[in-house]
């Protein structure tokens, strides 16, 4: 019996290892395909609500009879594939939020339900169980981020589903011995994925219906022939290059958004048309006719994109150029058309091209600059592993202003083109709150911002020091010469007549006067403008209540964890195997207890791991890897406790490091910021290991003082909490910052202390 059970885990355990790690990685790869199709806020609901499949199927599994558990297992193994190709083929035909939505939560119910039946079937214990479900999570985030660079979203998702169909295939055959059900479900995962590959769905796939998007708008403008010339995938997302009749100018999408324009250069050099229109008609050029010539000696773009604003500098006769783009498709497939770009990426005399993060290539720059050049840098869409909904934009909080003045010579300039109205009110509301915190009065932090452009395309220019008087006539004279009109324009120190006639922002205007103070200025604005710091940066988080994606997941998330409740609550029906005692209900609370205090800890320190890695998505993948390795590794350690007050003092360990990570963390690892790659890996697993190794062990702990029949209540409402956590993550992080994350995250583990001291004591009392 021994024997046979180590041979079965032998083949348990990997095949657990390879569905989990498939898994997570299928979680990413959707992110990146959705991300593509729909618009933001979609995007987080799909991901989110179809998450909840994982939890929605672990408590289905306990409706399931005991003689149906073999055949239902039997077709988990197809839903991976089949689902998949259901989903490439509805969003073919034309994006489709709704099934989009059924075929994700299928896939991710097959999970769930197979969980619980490893769980429970294989008379495994819950610690090895456990540690390679996170084990093979870890593998599964770095897997994704390889896979994507590698094959792109499409086809990176149909060999996951392939691979989860074998591993679900692998664990039907192990816990229920049937072999021909195995063989033929895995017969036909493979058929399935055979066909989705040559239907080749990557290439007719387009977010044709999802107007919001500035590619579908540009392909449906049909006055100059757009067309689609060249796409690839990488981590970030699907670049898109539409090319029309216009023999000047490219266009660049990530994501079928933040357009960016590749220029034509003719041997190198820009047409005279061209070179017009970027200075006199590009909001990009525009602010340079103020700038004087002996301050066009250096100059840095962040977000450069397509090359625009790097032409655009070229063409204004500044020397030398640092552009910093975090994006390699872009770099890439400019790089890729050097006889188009004039090779501005190939070794540019003149241009220097760093494949970073924006933020931090300042703060860790040796160079002073003349300017800084920032032309609608934002990509408006997810950049985030599903539920770790880390939608934060580091660029254009109140602390990155301060950072951006010190890389400024002592009359250098900074350039902001934002999108809209509010969006530039919030860049000024930062911006001033950076002189704020120097010790300026809101009324002189005004006199060294200056705004102008049209309202699509509103630009902030910023100096260090108060503008003079020349400089503010320059742009007085643009402003009165040039297209560059609208609602938010705002010159310092002007009459009050003029500032009627030239049609200045009035509230601007008040604010530059000391007739409004910074709140004022904030709540009379229609959107949320409000400064942000690091500890909340969510600058586009422009409404003044809880965004609408998050109260929908929200709503679903406490719509299914009160199904689960009433339905573990309510009397028990015929034939029941246990009644509902004290201990059971307090460990169902004390599992969901921990799906929240593990997701709002995760959250809480990923989000200090992201401007020290210099780039988001690797550091979702490395940071993620190391948290669910320390926790596979504290699963293990599980085993070897057998009392549970040894539990309990673990988890007051637990708030305590997480209290502390809250307090010091992000300073040690500023610290550290320009470490080589490797010396970040093992500083990474040196901060994370301590905290998350020991919150490995109260799940697999509780899992194995709970009888067998209640598992998928227990696993499901852990689940489902889990998600719940990223919701409550974000409202918290919106409203009150980060740091109350981490604190509302070790109050979690309190909590599970004591409901785990009353648990036990119920059970010794025979309740």
């Amino acid at each position: 019996m021994a024997n046979g059970m180590t041979n079965s885990a032998k083949i348990t355990l990997p095949a657990l290892f390879l569905l989990s790690a498939t898994a997570l990685a299928v979680e990413v790869s959707l992110t990146r395909l959705f991300s593509f199709l729909f618009v933001q806020s979609y995007v987080y609901v799909l991901i989110s609500c179809s998450m909840a499949g994982v939890g929605a199927g672990a408590v289905v599994m306990y409706f399931v009879p005991h003689t149906k558990r073999s055949r239902v297992a039997g077709i988990m193994p197809l839903a991976p594939v089949l689902f998949l190709l259901f989903l490439f083929a509805t969003n073919t035909i034309g994006t489709n939020l709704p099934l989009s939505l059924l075929a994700t939560f299928a896939i991710f119910v097959s999970i769930g339900a197979m969980q619980v039946f490893v769980f429970r079937e294989s008379g495994i214990q819950p610690g090895k169980l456990y540690a390679a479900d996170l084990l093979g999570a870890s593998i599964g985030s770095l897997l994704a981020f390889m896979s994507l660079n590698l094959f792109g979203a499409v086809t990176t998702l149909v060999v996951l589903g392939l691979l989860m169909g074998v591993a679900l295939g692998i664990l039907v055959f192990v816990l229920f011995g049937n072999k021909r059900r195995a063989i033929l479900s895995s017969a036909g995962v493979g058929a399935l994925a055979i066909l989705t590959l040559f239907l080749s769905f990557d290439q007719r796939m387009l977010p044709t219906e999802t107007w919001l998007k500035e590619m579908t708008v540009m392909l449906e403008d049909e006055t100059e022939n757009p067309r689609l010339a060249e796409h690839r995938w990488t981590a970030f997302g699907r670049v898109d290059v539409v090319e029309t009749d216009n023999p000047f100018f490219k266009t660049m999408f990530i994501d079928g958004a933040a357009g960016t324009k590749l220029v034509r250069m003719v041997d190198g050099q820009v047409p005279q048309s061209v070179a017009q229109t970027l200075m006199f008609q590009y909001m990009g050029g525009i602010p340079l006719l103020a700038v004087e010539d002996y301050n066009r000696s250096s100059a840095v773009v962040i977000g450069s994109g397509g090359g625009i604003d790097v032409v655009t500098l070229l063409v204004a006769g500044f020397e030398h150029i640092d552009a910093v783009e975090i994006n390699p498709g872009f770099i890439e497939l400019v790089r890729e058309q050097p006889e188009y770009t004039g090779g501005i990426y190939n070794n540019h005399p003149q241009v220097d091209v760093h494949l970073t993060e924006g933020r931090s290539f300042l703060r860790t720059s040796e160079r002073q600059y003349d300017l800084v050049l920032m032309g609608l840098p934002i990509i408006k869409s997810v950049r985030n592993f599903g539920n770790h909904a880390l939608t934060e934009n580091y660029l254009f909080t109140s602390n990155a202003f301060s950072e951006y003045r010190e890389v400024l010579k002592p009359d250098g300039i900074m350039i902001i083109i934002a999108h809209y109205r509010n969006e530039l009110l919030k860049l000024v509301s930062n911006a001033v709150q950076s002189f704020v915190n120097d010790g300026l009065t809101p009324a002189e932090a005004t006199e060294r911002l200056i705004s102008i452009g049209p309202s699509n395309n509103p630009t902030l220019i910023l100096k260090d020091q108060p503008f003079t008087a020349q400089e503010r006539l320059y742009f007085e004279t643009l402003l009165r010469n040039l297209p560059v009109q609208g609602n938010t324009n705002f010159i310092p120190g002007m009459s009050t007549m003029d500032a009627v006639e030239l049609g200045l922002h009035p509230r601007l205007v008040a604010l530059s006067r000391g007739d409004l103070s910074l709140n004022e200025f904030v709540a009379a604005a229609d959107e949320n403008i409000a400064p942000i710091t690091d500890e909340a940066p969510f600058f586009y988080q422009m409404s003044k209540t809880v965004p609408i994606e998050l109260r929908v997941v929200g709503l679903v998330m406490l719509a299914l964890i009160t199904v689960i409740c009433a339905l573990f609550f309510l009397p028990r029906w015929k034939n029941t195997e246990e009644q509902i005692t004290l201990s059971p209900v307090l460990l169902f609370f004390a599992f969901g207890t921990i799906g929240l205090g593990y997701m709002l800890i995760e959250i809480g320190i990923l989000q200090k791991f992201i401007v020290f890695w210099q780039h988001q998505t690797l550091a979702l993948s490395v940071v993620l890897a190391s948290i669910l390795v320390s926790s596979g590794v504290g699963s293990l350690l599980s085993e070897r406790i057998h009392r549970s007050r040894v539990v309990m003092i673990i988890a007051g360990g637990i708030v305590a490091l997480a209290l502390a990570s809250e307090v010091g963390l992000s300073a040690v690892l500023l610290s550290f910021e320009t470490a080589a790659v490797p010396v970040k890996i093992l500083l990474t697993l040196a901060f994370t290991m301590p905290l998350f190794l020991p919150m490995g062990i109260p799940f697999p702990f509780l899992l194995r003082e709970t009888k067998k029949t209640l598992y998928p209540w227990m696993i499901g409402v852990n689940s489902l909490t889990t998600i719940a956590g990223g919701v409550l993550t974000m409202i918290i992080a919106m409203q009150f910052g980060y740091p109350s994350v981490l604190r509302l995250g070790a109050g979690m583990y309190v909590v599970l202390s004591g409901l785990m001291l009353l648990a036990f004591r119920a059970t010794r009392k025979g309740a």
